[in-house]
C-alpha cells in the first residue's frame, strides 16, 4: 500500500509511526501528502509526521519553511497539527518570527477552534520566555476578553498560562 492508501485507512498507528520513522521514502511521501491542501489527508499526514519525529529532527529541517508558508491556508484542525510539528524544531531568527506572527494571529483570532487557539498562545509564552523583552508587548494577549468563547478546560489552562506568566 502506498502512504496516501494507508492515510485513506484505518491502520496500525504505531506500525505505521514506525514505519515513518525508519524509512526515508515513506517519511518524504508523509511530509510532501502533509504539505499538500487535500484534507482529511494531509492533516492525517501531518499528525502521523507529529508522532514520528525526533526533537529537530534533521530529516524535517529543509521543510520548516514550507510548512510556515502553507500554514495560514490549512483548516484550523491542520494549522494546530502543524504548530505541533514546528514546536519540536529549532526554528532560524527568521522562521521564529513568522512562527510567532502565525501565532499571534491565531491566537488573536477568537472565532478560531479554541484547541488552535491555546496551542498558538502555549507557542508565544515559551517564545517569549526565551526572548524577555516581549513579555510587556504581549500582556494583553492574557486579557480576559481572549479567554470568552473557550471551551471550560482549555478555558483552565488559559487561566493556568497567565498565571504562570505573570509570575514569570
Amino acid at each position: 500500500m502506498t502512504v496516501r492508501e494507508i492515510l485513506n485507512s484505518r491502520f496500525d498507528k504505531n506500525a505505521f509511526y514506525q514505519k515513518v520513522h525508519e524509512n526515508k521514502s515513506t517519511f518524504l511521501e508523509c511530509v510532501n501528502i502533509a504539505l499538500e491542501n487535500q484534507e482529511p489527508i494531509s492533516w492525517r499526514a501531518t499528525w502521523v509526521l507529529e508522532h514520528s519525529i525526533s526533537k529537530n529532527d534533521d530529516r524535517l529541517i529543509p521543510f520548516i519553511n514550507d510548512f510556515l508558508e502553507v500554514f495560514p491556508h490549512r483548516p484550523e484542525g491542520h494549522q494546530r497539527c502543524i504548530l505541533r510539528v514546528l514546536r519540536r524544531m529549532s526554528l532560524d531568527e527568521e522562521q521564529e518570527s513568522r512562527y510567532f506572527d502565525h501565532c499571534m494571529g491565531t491566537w488573536e483570532n477568537r472565532g478560531s477552534i479554541p484547541s488552535l487557539r491555546i496551542t498558538a498562545l502555549e507557542e508565544i509564552l515559551k517564545i517569549a520566555k526565551k526572548y524577555p523583552e516581549l513579555k510587556s508587548e504581549i500582556s494583553f494577549l492574557l486579557d480576559p476578553m481572549y479567554g470568552e468563547g473557550l471551551s471550560p478546560g482549555i478555558h483552565r489552562t488559559f487561566l493556568r498560562f497567565k498565571k504562570d506568566f505573570l509570575n514569570s
